[in-house]
């Protein structure tokens, strides 16, 4: 038996020879087994009401979700703590396209870095593979792109890089248990703290009104991303979620169509998933780069087209609680 372990721990010693550096972190990643770690924002079988109020509003020219005009209903939902890291994009995806690969600050694991330079495409593509590979079903999967029956064979490379009409018409069933990404209104919620009565609502940025205490941003990022999970990390809000100001954007669901977003809903709007149609997807948060604060808020609203890849822009998960 000592013999068996002995040749083993040999082989796997040889094996691991042959990688270098940055891919002996990524075979490390392979079998991390990582699985997200998520806030229950909204708690199962309950409901979040936002009613529409000027208690509502932060800082000025924020064209906010929770508007004044507009009421809101949000079912039971939970976010992750962290944005997604590189070693969790390539252990689904087989791949890091991300600008800042190596460099990590001192006291960060270089493959805790989120992952950037993905484009809205990737993020629901990684959405969809994850769940499949985390034991879920096709019947539990968010997102539907016609042309796609198995997106477990869809790799990397097939992810359209220019505008593509099928993934723009991408479906979204909030119904489903599958990762996804936040819609805009979870999004906003969630980095307001998921309490319309406590202090923390009314902060300028996720967690704090003190943008340093909270965000990684130009005047403090030294122009890189930084891993959430590190004795460098900055305080989290008071659901103890990392970084939904600054560090980079966050892609969410909604399309961003600046004229629909002007119609206000009068009445109550249960889970709004945005316009359906339009030029760009939204980011929210900010990121290392931004050296104006109003881009930081919680309550900044920004697009980009959805087959466009940024250094500055990565996501974070979310999920339906589902009974």
């Amino acid at each position: 038996m000592k013999n068996k372990i002995l040749f083993l721990s040999i082989a796997v010693l040889m094996a691991l020879s042959f990688f270098s550096c940055e891919q002996m972190e990524d075979f490390t990643a392979i079998y991390l087994g990582l699985k997200p770690e998520f806030v229950e924002v909204v708690q199962y079988n309950t409901t979040a009401k936002i009613k529409g109020g000027e208690e509502n509003k932060i800082g000025k020219d924020n064209d906010f979700i929770f508007k004044p005009e507009r009421n809101v209903l949000l079912s039971p939902y939970r976010i992750a703590k962290y944005e997604v890291n590189q070693a969790a994009f390539f252990k689904v995806m087989k791949i890091n396209p991300s600008y800042f690969k190596s460099k990590a600050a001192l006291g960060e694991v270089q493959l805790k870095r989120p992952v950037e330079n993905v484009s809205w495409y990737d993020a629901i593509a990684f959405c969809n593979k994850l769940s499949l590979q985390s034991g879920m079903t096709k019947d539990d999967l968010v997102y539907s792109v016609e042309g796609i029956e198995d997106w477990n064979t869809l790799n990397y490379s097939d992810i359209p890089v220019e505008k593509n009409d099928a993934w723009n018409a991408c479906t979204v069933d909030l119904t489903k248990k599958g990762y996804r990404l936040p819609t805009e209104a979870e999004w906003e919620f969630a980095a307001r703290g998921g309490n319309t009565s406590v202090k923390s609502w009314k902060y300028s940025y996720s967690g704090s009104e003190n943008l340093g205490d909270v965000a990684w941003v130009e005047s403090n990022s030294d122009h890189k991303t930084h891993a959430a999970e590190s004795s460098t990390k900055k305080n989290c809000n008071n659901l103890g979620i990392y970084n939904m100001t600054g560090n980079v954007k966050e892609w969410c669901f909604d399309w961003s169509d600046w004229s629909a977003s002007e119609k206000l809903e009068k009445a109550w709007v249960e889970n709004p998933t945005g316009p359906t149609s339009g030029f760009a997807r939204e980011t929210r948060g900010g990121s290392y780069s931004d050296t104006d604060e109003k881009f930081c808020t919680v309550a900044y609203r920004c697009g980009m087209e959805p087959q466009l890849r940024s250094m500055s822009v990565g996501f974070r998960l979310a999920q339906s609680i589902i009974e």
